[in-house]
């Protein structure tokens, strides 16, 4: 796509192509939803789209200048698919979406929440989209108890009191990803379920837990993949024991 085109699409064309914003993008099927709604929201950021799916068709359907494909050679669950489209983005900040949700149009309002986070001197530059009926999950119970973050004595509050919120879409700072993620988003060790739970209560752990931000996701109805539950759930037990408070 030309630079005039992109102008009169409503994206931003600086001097140096400086990218802006990387939507991680990951799917088992047809992402053209995903893709096409981001597409359509003007913005003054200038973006790209990393898709790590099985539709190999998108890798010629839309410009390369916008949308990068990266096959899903491995098929382990959306921990390595994240990593994978991580590895090929080139944005200042990253936001991360599936092809079971869509995003609305108020979408960049994150990346004004993440500006803000770096204003105030945070050393975690994240926050998470949440689902369109509100509310934040809570870090499961036994991760919880894994890293010693409820107290023993805590009879005078319920227990969800002091388990974090999860932060099941997040967004990040590059700068965040490779100075405190070991340049991951999510530790490779997961495969595909509890990195959410992972990311919450490892912003506790480092001193600076975070909610889901208001900006919200609606739900496209998808099967639920439980194939890798139990070993993901061993792993967050295993992560919350090592890195207790």
């Amino acid at each position: 796509m030309s630079k005039k085109n992109k102008m009169e699409k409503g994206y931003d064309t600086s001097p140096e192509d400086q990218l802006d914003v990387s939507f991680l993008l990951i799917g088992n099927g047809n992402c053209r939803l995903q893709i096409d709604t981001v597409l359509s929201i003007k913005t003054e950021y200038n973006i790209e789209i990393v898709v790590c799916s099985l539709d190999s068709s998108i890798n010629n359907s839309y410009p390369k200048d916008l949308v990068k494909f990266v096959p899903d050679k491995i098929r382990s669950g959306s921990c390595h698919a994240f990593n994978e489209a991580y590895k090929n983005s080139d944005g200042e900040y990253i936001i991360c979406i599936t092809d079971s949700i869509n995003i609305s149009n108020d979408i960049y309002e994150v990346i004004r929440i993440l500006k803000d986070q770096q204003e105030e001197g945070c050393d975690l530059i994240v926050t998470s989209l949440t689902a369109e009926n509100g509310g934040s999950p809570k870090v499961i119970e036994c991760a919880c108890e894994a890293a010693e973050v409820i107290p023993q004595s805590h009879c005078a509050y319920p227990i969800h009191h002091f388990r974090p919120d999860i932060m099941r879409w997040p967004c990040l700072a590059r700068e965040t990803i490779e100075n405190e993620m070991q340049g991951h988003i999510f530790p490779p060790v997961f495969n595909h379920h509890y990195m959410d739970n992972w990311i919450g209560l490892w912003l506790f752990l480092k001193g600076e837990s975070k909610s889901e931000s208001s900006i919200s996701v609606s739900d496209i109805k998808h099967a639920y993949n439980c194939k890798y539950d139990e070993h993901d759930l061993e792993i967050l037990n295993r992560l919350s024991n090592k890195f207790k408070v």
